[in-house]
Order: structure tokens, then sequence, then C-alpha cells
């Protein structure tokens, strides 16, 4: 098929209104002519197998509707939706329509793997696509009285270049701003030829929102939900037939999803109403009697919101592990939230003193039970290094194990006063390095015979780089890394190390700020298990000073979250509360974190590893004590004096963990 004379299309569309005079509706047609060739559901499409998606496509026949929203997690049917809305517009109401999604590799995925695919699998659609190479593509595809265009929003000049009556903003979470502007209003810009009869359709399974108001928009699928009219999907309880939305719950809730700790792969719900058990094979009478509804008034923007609870695609046994396998750190956490309860992800934006305070506990030893791993975090200052070792278990949970003071004269850096290379006099380093050194290769005291060592260690270089290059490279055979901070707040927490070009040739690691700050933040804000039991990425700190002093607890909860704009594009970095604000302890908790992530630790291997030792030490004879690695473990019998382990003088600040060049 070649390109289409006005006339030509004319008669065509008049012969299809005649072959078919009642419009079906979206639903309608997917059950009539839809054929499905991919997934674990081929064949003909059936409404029974996602019903809650019948409604969303509806809307899509509805005049008054003007947009559809659809926050979704994974594996909801979102891509169908798409799919059954083009396909019925092809074969019975042509029309300009356009698919965006958020990059170009992304529009073509979706383009061969979803798009064709319908187009091959149903018979009625397959002979009305062009079937020429200039009209079905990668970039378009003709039909007799309209045509798909397939845009990425990463090319504003594609998405303001022709008319348009329905668009599909895929993923639209995940766009961002260009140059030109906001791709959403770009597009649809193009649709007021259609004024009146336009239509939008946003389906995106919902990422971060980083606004710190109400009035913000951070271009999340979360605030185009909330300007529609919020509606949510409500099933019957199979028992006391009382309708309810599915919730995933937790231990703070009599009802959701519940699960034995010895079989989490089996889980059960509870009714909030009833409380009776229900089973997962109960959700397909459930679903069938769904229904969707509104908590606000519609205003010409009706919006979905559904999770994976009522995917017949997803077992809630894979829900629960992955829930729990989520629990150990905030990344996971936050993909976790977005891809399978389809929510935003908060970051936390404050901590508040008195929060942290409450996790403050005696321990049973200095090494209290529970820890299997140590790392240290150092930050370097003028006249003094400040260090904390953290003990980490299983789920990343932690506990602070000891903070230490070395005061003195660090030195100064030969790179500031010269160009210093590889090969360069360098004085030699000051002996608070020296006592940093003895310290972090000390051991630390567990219960009963048990002793600890720092397996990994990250010393910020952000002030006095050089000696800090010294350092490192004085103690190679550790594993003790020079850091830095990086200036792109989106920065991934851990990148590909790069070796020094100026003084000691070292490996450095540049670390993302915000990620590690993200996960910190996340596990300080974190409530301990109501009964007492492990609780993944709960933060424990000793009932002995500086942990009891209100100054230095106040150091952890000494920054925030700030939303910035430039350029066009929208970010956030974390800022000191306060301009004279200490932020020291924020700093060294981050960098034993970034040590515990460029050496993470395989828990179960090392909890089996104690459980051996423990039953060496019942035994009759025992003949060493067990540590981490083989070196000795006896620690060191004189401390230095000049090493603070209570008190903090007040001084300024230098260097640090929060500094950005943007």
């Amino acid at each position: 098929m070649g390109r289409y004379s006005a006339a030509a299309l004319k008669a065509v569309q008049t012969g299809v209104e005649l072959a078919i005079p009642d419009e079906m509706s979206t639903p309608a047609w997917a059950e009539t002519y839809r054929f499905v060739d991919r997934g674990s559901r081929k064949g003909k499409w059936s409404n029974e197998t996602v019903p809650f998606v019948t409604e969303i496509m509806a809307c899509a026949d509805d005049p008054s509707v003007r947009e559809i929203v659809y926050q979704k997690p994974v594996q909801a049917a979102g891509s169908e939706v798409i799919n059954n809305i083009c396909g019925k517009r092809i074969q019975q109401a042509p029309t300009e329509m356009a698919y965006i999604a958020e990059k170009e590799d992304k529009a073509k995925a979706w383009t061969m793997e979803s798009f064709d695919t319908m187009v091959r699998a149903t018979p009625s659609l397959r002979g009305l696509i062009a079937d020429n190479p200039e009209d079905n593509n990668q970039r378009v595809k003709r039909f007799p009285g309209g045509s798909l265009h397939i845009l990425w929003a990463t090319s504003p000049a594609e998405l303001s270049s022709r008319p348009l009556q329905i668009i599909f903003f895929d993923e639209k979470a995940a766009y961002k701003p260009t140059k030109e502007g906001d791709p959403v209003k770009l597009g649809q810009a193009r649709q007021t030829t259609y004024d009146g009869e336009q239509l939008s359709v946003f389906i995106s399974t919902p990422r971060r929102c980083d606004c710190t108001t109400e009035t913000d928009d951070c271009g999340d699928i979360s605030h185009d939900y909330e300007r529609g009219d919020q509606r949510e999907f409500y099933v019957p309880c199979p028992h006391c037939d009382e309708f309810q939305t599915l919730k995933f719950g937790g231990k703070d809730t009599s009802y959701g999803l519940k699960w034995d700790p010895e079989t989490p792969e089996t889980p059960f719900y509870l009714c909030e109403h009833c409380g009776a058990m229900i089973e997962e094979f109960d959700r397909d009478d459930m679903l069938a009697k769904g229904y969707w509804r509104s908590s606000k008034e519609f205003n010409g923007v009706a919006s979905f919101k559904i999770n994976q609870l009522y995917s017949p695609f997803v077992s809630w046994g894979r829900m629960v592990t992955d829930w729990l396998e989520a629990c150990k750190s905030a990344p996971k956490l936050e993909v976790f939230t977005n891809t399978v309860l389809g929510e935003v992800w908060k970051p936390v934006e404050r901590l508040d003193y008195e929060d942290i305070a409450w996790n403050v506990e005696n321990y049973e030893a200095q090494v209290p039970p529970g820890v299997l791993w140590l790392t240290a975090g150092i930050d370097i200052q003028k006249d003094r290094i400040e260090c904390e070792v953290v003990g980490w278990g299983k789920g990343h949970e932690s506990w602070s194990i000891d903070y230490r003071v070395f005061l003195g004269e660090t030195g100064f850096d030969v790179a500031e006063a010269e160009d210093a290379d590889a090969d360069a006099d360098i004085e030699p380093l000051t002996s608070v390095w020296d006592d940093l050194a003895e310290y972090l290769s000390g051991s630390f005291k567990g219960v009963g015979t048990q002793t600890f060592r720092i397996q990994a260690a990250c010393i910020d270089s952000g002030y006095l780089s050089t000696r800090v290059y010294q350092f490192c490279k004085k103690y190679a055979t550790k594993r003790w890394w020079a850091v830095k901070g990086g200036s792109d707040p989106f920065r991934p927490a851990l990148s590909k190390p790069t070796k020094t070009t100026r003084g000691p040739r070292v490996t450095l690691f540049t670390l993302g700020t915000n990620a590690i700050k993200d996960e910190v933040f996340a596990a300080l804000k974190r409530l301990p298990d109501p009964d007492g039991g492990p609780t993944p990425g709960f933060c424990h700190f000793p009932n002995v000073s500086p942990y009891t002093d209100e100054a230095h607890m106040k150091q952890l909860a000494s920054e925030k979250m700030v939303t910035h704009t430039r350029g066009g594009r929208t970010y956030r970095v974390y800022e000191k509360i306060g301009p004279n604000v200490r932020n020291e302890a924020l700093d060294v908790r981050c960098y034993a974190t970034a040590a515990r992530m460029l050496r993470p630790p395989n828990y179960e291997a090392l909890a089996r590893r104690r459980l051996q030792h423990i039953e060496a030490a019942d035994a009759p004879v025992v003949k060493d004590s067990f540590t981490t690695d083989d070196t000795d473990p006896t620690p060191p019998q004189n401390k230095p004096s000049n090493v603070v382990p209570l008190k903090r003088p007040t001084i300024k600040t230098k260097g640090g963990f929060d500094n950005f060049d943007l």
C-alpha cells in the first residue's frame, strides 16, 4: 500500500463505516478481534484475564474524557491498554495518533515487541497497515484514515511537528525536561487542531518524587493521578462479601498480605473487614466481581491506580520474596515500592534528632550479637581525624561500634602548594596518621571469645587529598580506600574507580552523594521491630558517649534534602540545615556505608562461620579465638594519648561529603 489520496481515504473510511455501522467499544473490539502472540497467555484476547483494565480502555470511547491516567506496577497490562486502543482506532475510528516513549530505544522496542506483534497476530489489523517500508517502519505506521507516529521524549523537534488527536505517553514518569521544555506540554500543544476531541493517555510506573510542597510537580505519574478522579479497584471478600482494595499490609496492620517466616513463598491475605484468610486461588473470582470507585468528582481526567496484588501474572509468593530482598537496602526498597506496590517513592527529606536518639541501647558486648562485618568511615580535618566503626548484619541492619576523634595536625596538602607527582618527595605523614593506622588495624571484642576486625574503610579525600593518597598507598595491602563525593546529583552510589593523576598513585572511588545519603537517611528513619526481632536496615547506637551526647546525635540530622531547578532541569541535593551546623558524624556514617558497598559481605557465609566458632568454643579445648581474617587478633594494649573517644571539640569544619559543584 502506498500513500493515499484524500478521496481514496474517504472512500475507504466510508466503506469501513458501512461494514461496521455500530462502532464497538474498545473492550468489545479487543474481545472480538484481538489476538495475543506473546507472554504466557497466547491466543484470543479475553477481558476476563485482566478485568481491571476494561474500564480504563472504555474511557477511550467516552467523549467527556480528555485524559486517561493509569498509575501501575509492572505486569499490570499497561502496554495492552495502549495496544487495544490503537487497534480499535485503526480498524473502526482511524485518526492521527502518536506513541511517545522515554527514549529512542524504548520506542523501537515497543514498536517491534508490542505493536508489530499485535498486528501480525490480529487478522483484522494485518491488512490495514501499509506494507511498504516508507509507510510502515519504526517511526510511523500508516493505515486508511490515519497514522501512528512513534516518538520519544528526548526529541522535541519530533514532538512539535504534526497535528495529533490521540497521544500515548508511555512511562511518562521517566521523562526528562529538554531545552525546549516539557515533552508532555510540547506533545499536547499538537492536539489543538482536535480541540474538544483530543485524548491524552498517561500510563506509567511511578518513580521518585522530590517535591517538597503540594504545589510542586516533578512530572511523576502520581501527580497526574491526583489531578483526576482517583479511582481504585475494589474487590469483595469471598467470606464476608465486603468490598475493599487489596493492600500489601505489614506487621503494623491486621489485614493485607501475611506469611509464615519459615515459608514466605506461600502467603495468604487477611480481609480488612472480617479478618478471614483469603487464598491466592480466590483472586480470579474477586477480580471478576471487582469495580473501580472514584474518590473525587470527575473533571475530564479519569485516573486509575492499582498494585501488583491484582496482577494474574505475578504470584503473591513472588511479591513476598521480592519484599524480603528489597528490605536489604534503600535502593532495592525504592524499586519495590515503584514496580510492585505501584506507589511513588518519597525520599526522606529530613531527620528528627529525637527519633534517632530513641535508637540508643545497651550492648551485650562492644560488638553485640547480630554483627557479622565491620567497616569504617573516616573524615579528615586540619587538626583532627574523625572515624566511626560500624557493624553490619543480615539485611544491612547496623550497629555503631565506636567513634574516635584523633587530635593532631594532619599536615598540609602538597598539591595545594606545588605540582606534586608520583615520584615527588613528600614529607612523612604526621603522627596522627599513625594513630589512625594503629586503630584501624586493631580488633574489637564481641561476645565471649569472639573478636572482629575492620574489613574495609573509606577515607574522604576532599580535604588534604595528597595526604590521604599518601596514607592509602602506604597501606596499600589494606582495604582502606580514598573516596570523594561526586558533584553529579544523579550519580549512582558506586561507579568504576579511577587512578589518581596527581600525587601518590592510588585507586580513587567517586561516590554518588545523593544515592548514599538516600540509603543512610532511610536507615536512620527506620523503626525497630516492635517484638525486638531483627529489622533490616535499622541503625543501633550504644548507650555510651558520644552517642549519648545531644550534639553528636544532632550531627546525624544535620542535613535536609533540597530541590533546585537549573537550565530547565530539576535536581535535589542534601544541604546543611544551618550555616554553622557540623555534620562530620553524618559524613563518616556515609563513608562507612560506602565501604560496605565496596566490599559487600556474604552474611549467610559469615553467620555459618560464626556458628562454627561458637560450637568450637563450647568444646573442651579452644585453640584460637574467632577473627574475620587471618591476622593477629590481639588488640593494641596502649591507646595513643591523643585519642579522644568522648568529648567533641567545637572546631571549624573543612571538606566533607556535601560539597557540590553544579
